[in-house]
């Protein structure tokens, strides 16, 4: 799987967003059943076009600075292309709520929830998941060289 990306962000009043639009080229395995067990039928090319807005939203006035709680509200959605057996457009959406705090200045930790809706491989079948979040992110202290 290789892709290509573009983001961007903004303010937007006292709370900030940032979108992200992924180019995805991926090679993914058919197969079907026999009685011996799944047969690959090779790998064929399908393309996937992801798109994710996010809403930061400040719930204190710190910043980025230890004691900084915020939430999080984003969606993602996932368009196919390539794959005539797919049926529909949607391949995903991702709609997510967290909520976050910074314990450090360079930690943060993060929780929430996040719907996943899909639709299977083979175009028809869909399947919605549940999903808990949890998310520790360390930034590395940035030292410019003398």
């Amino acid at each position: 799987r290789t892709w290509l990306q573009a983001g961007y962000r903004h303010a937007l009043g006292r709370t900030g967003m940032d979108h992200r639009l992924r180019l995805e080229q991926r090679f993914l395995e058919r197969s079907r059943a026999t009685p011996e067990g799944p047969e690959s039928e090779g790998f064929r090319y399908v393309g996937r076009l992801r798109y994710r807005t996010r809403w930061l939203i400040p719930l204190n006035d710190r910043a980025n600075v230890q004691g900084e709680w915020q939430a999080i509200v984003s969606q993602e959605v996932m368009v196919r292309f390539g794959d005539p057996s797919f049926r529909g457009l949607f391949d995903q959406v991702r709609p997510a709520a967290q909520i976050g705090y910074r314990p450090l200045d360079d930690l943060q930790v993060l929780t929430g929830y996040q719907l996943q809706y899909l639709v299977r491989a083979d175009g028809v079948r869909e399947e919605f998941d549940h999903t808990l979040l949890v998310t520790l992110l360390l930034r590395l202290p940035y030292r410019p060289a003398p």
